[in-house]
């Protein structure tokens, strides 16, 4: 007997897709029910009748929708896919809290984002018009701000930002807004000049908006508009290159949700988030020639920090293999190093010298940043053992950085046509592989957000290069990839700190009303995270560093009492510091303060 044929012309490929639909939302729909998975006996506590029938209504459900939507197209089918796999996706996010697991989520999202396209389920009817162009920039700029900014204002009043690298600059403002000089007591546990440790003029650019609002909000709310702001050249150089309103909306939404962008706020205000919007400038006005505004954000980059030189000897570099601009390659090269001289110079006999310790696999005992630049000289073989090892010699640190930079940009990085345009890859060698300092390849901290404008802009040169239809798609690939790490930088970050201040809002009362009654002309040593609420004073100190300092006579000394610090209890009271306040919530104490008699 024959068998007898299945029809040629049934459309498997949307039963494929409606069943993995239906596989993701009876997930989402486990997940939900059960509190969260992620755990080895959930599935054991599982009734397997339970999944199978829910997964049969999700499968008809996801038909149903399918059919309805189109009977041919496959848009219907992706779109129930597409959301089925963000719902589980953006829950268990929460739930594994892992850069490893984000990034096969990421990796998924891609592929999905490439087939959809390449079935023209992406494929826009009419062409995005300017208006809707820079409304949508409009809204992505007001959430990447309101959730970025939102999160540090949340950590701030939730007591977790520390003095380091925060209240440092709090203090720092208070002063400069009173005597225009960035002194700080709270920095080295003496009154100097931050200057001396880094020289960062372009904090000043912040002054009047911190005249207007003097507080540690502004600065918390500043670093995410800084950041933000970067969208505007990011947008330009797509436009230059001639892409379309909606391949430009990707390229923005890439930039501003880029994962490294949200994370490297994780620690505060630091002067390295100017980076990202000023060297996108600096990219955008090189290439339209506009030579007099290249000149002006080639200085403002510069002012942003002593080492800020090195983005601009390696754009430079670029210029001059690349462009065949020999004049722009060394003027942007000798202007840069000429600073870094003076910069240099200034911080060896004015301040704490340049922190070359960062490199210290470089550096012999005894050594200088000499002895590092004559290492890499003479020995490049042992700068290859170390790029992508950690001060332990493992490999996984680096290696994970590497993907969290490059995965949002599809890696496009890498699509260089011109091998000279690899150069642009040299300064995330230089700042972020060679050392073995672990903040310097850490997502979590700011020392990136120069290398991101880089990578942008390389991606940018080379998507320019590429035929559009293999340019969709990877934008495409990349935006979703960038979707979902940003979700996993961003959200389990920001429902920790508003749940941490919800939580404990009664607590955070009683302590704000305990530190405003501090007396504004007192000197205070206090515990890290008390210290931007107090910096608006003339001396306070942190306790930790100031242990062994020789100022042992401020007014108050006042501790978190949130931890352990009843050692540092009992040295002030050695040091003849009295209790005259002990505030608590009723079951345990928040802070203790002291004064020493006259």
């Amino acid at each position: 007997m024959l068998k007898k044929r299945l029809p040629e012309n049934i459309n498997w490929e949307k039963y494929v897709l409606r069943l993995f639909s239906a596989w993701c939302l009876t997930a989402v729909f486990f997940n939900v029910s059960g509190n969260g998975t992620l755990a080895l006996d959930f599935a054991a506590g599982t009734s397997i009748f339970s999944f199978l029938l829910v997964f049969a209504l999700n499968f008809l459900a996801a038909s149903l929708i399918g059919f309805i939507a189109a009977k041919k197209s496959p848009r219907g089918d992706l779109a129930v896919l597409t959301v089925g796999f963000s719902l589980y996706a953006l829950l268990t996010i929460f739930q594994a809290e892992s850069w490893y697991y984000g990034l096969c989520l990421a990796a998924l999202a891609a592929l999905l984002a490439f087939y959809a396209l390449q079935r023209g389920a992406l494929t826009l009817k009419k062409p995005v018009s300017s208006l809707k162009k820079w409304g949508v920039i409009a809204v992505m700029f007001a959430v990447f701000v309101a959730l970025v900014g939102g999160t540090a204002v949340a950590r701030l009043k939730s007591y977790t930002s520390p003095n380091y690298d925060f209240g440092i600059f709090c203090q720092m403002f208070y002063n400069m807004r009173k005597t225009l000089q960035p002194l700080t007591t709270s920095e080295r546990d003496v009154l100097l000049s931050h200057f001396a440790i880094h020289i960062s003029p372009i904090f000043y650019v912040l002054l009047p908006l911190y005249a207007l609002f003097p507080s540690p909000v502004t600065l918390e709310l500043v670093q995410p508009l800084i950041l933000g702001s970067a969208v505007l050249p990011a947008l330009l150089l797509a436009k230059h290159y001639r892409l379309s309103n909606a391949r430009s909306l990707l390229v923005c939404f890439i930039t501003l949700f880029h994962p490294a962008v949200v994370s490297g706020t994780n620690y505060d205000l630091h002067e390295n988030c100017f980076l990202f919007p000023l060297l996108l400038w600096v990219f955008y006005f090189f290439e339209t020639q506009r030579w007099w505004r290249l000149s002006v954000f080639t200085l403002l980059t510069l002012a942003v920090k002593e080492d800020a030189a090195i983005y601009i000897v390696f754009f430079a570099l670029y210029v001059f293999l690349s462009r065949g601009k020999p004049r722009t390659a060394a003027a942007l090269a000798c202007g840069a190093l000429a600073y870094f001289l003076a910069a240099l110079f200034l911080l060896t006999k004015y301040g704490s010298g340049v922190m070359s310790n960062r490199y210290e696999n470089y550096l012999p005992l005894g050594g200088s940043l000499a002895d590092v630049v004559k290492n890499v000289l003479i020995d490049p073989g042992y700068v290859f053992t170390q790029l992508f090892i950690d001060k332990d010699g493992a490999y996984a640190a680096k290696l994970l950085f590497l993907l969290q930079l490059l995965a949002p940009l599809g890696f496009l990085p890498f699509a260089a046509k011109k091998v000279s345009r690899l150069v642009l890859l040299l300064p995330m060698v230089l700042v972020n592989l060679m050392p073995v300092y672990p903040y310097q390849y850490d997502i979590g901290f700011q020392y990136h957000f120069g290398v991101t404008a880089f990578l942008v802009y390389l991606s940018l040169l080379n998507l320019a290069d590429l035929p559009k239809p293999t340019a969709k798609k990877f934008l495409a690939a990349a935006a979703a990839a960038t979707a979902v790490l940003f979700a996993v930088a961003a959200f389990p970050r920001s429902l920790h700190y508003f749940s941490k201040y919800n939580a404990n809002h009664d607590d955070y009362a009683v302590m704000n009303e305990a530190l405003d009654a501090i007396p504004e002309d007192a000197s205070i040593i206090c515990s890290t995270y008390l210290l931007p609420r107090l910096c608006q004073r003339d001396e306070i100190y942190e306790d930790w560093y100031h242990q062994t300092g020789e100022t042992e006579d401020a007014d108050y000394v006042i501790l978190d009492m949130r931890y352990n610090y009843d050692e540092y209890r009992e040295k002030y009271k050695e040091l003849g510091y009295t209790d005259i306040r002990i505030v608590s919530n009723g079951n345990a104490q928040l802070l203790c303060v002291m004064q020493k008699p006259e």
